[in-house]
């Protein structure tokens, strides 16, 4: 991993953490999978269907292999992670030979704060409260 992706890691990682802490605290008796979909939805903008296949999704790709166990916030970060990144370099270079000699460097803030002109911790929290 380049340094480039190991910081954009590590500053997503910590931005869903932020969002963590926050839905934790606004229901605190929430089950942990509620709390995931709240994630999702206030972080992509989408509505409950949309975060329900997206949490899915991430179940699939991490929580099944080797063995099936209960979905975790840290599969819904790589799930994630991992989907903005692909997004990102398809959206630049459509072409499957140019994403191979890419590195990943997603520079594009996320489509719900694109769309709705806010950033950071104050377009999650105004998700939250939506």
């Amino acid at each position: 991993m380049s340094p480039s992706e190991s910081r954009y890691v590590a500053q997503f990682t910590r931005e869903l953490l932020r969002l963590h802490w926050v839905v934790s605290a606004c229901h605190p008796d929430l089950p942990r999978r509620d709390v995931y979909r709240k994630i999702v939805m206030a972080y992509t903008g989408g509505d409950d269907y949309e975060a329900d296949s997206l949490l899915r999704r991430a179940e699939q790709s991490f929580a099944t292999w080797p063995t099936a166990r209960e979905l975790t916030f840290a599969d819904v970060v790589h799930y994630l992670a991992v989907s903005r990144c692909a997004l990102s370099l398809l959206s630049k270079h459509p072409d499957p030979r140019e994403l191979r000699r890419r590195e990943c460097r997603p520079d594009r803030p996320a489509l719900a704060e694109r769309d709705s002109g806010l950033h950071g911790d104050a377009h999650l929290f105004a998700r939250l409260q939506s």
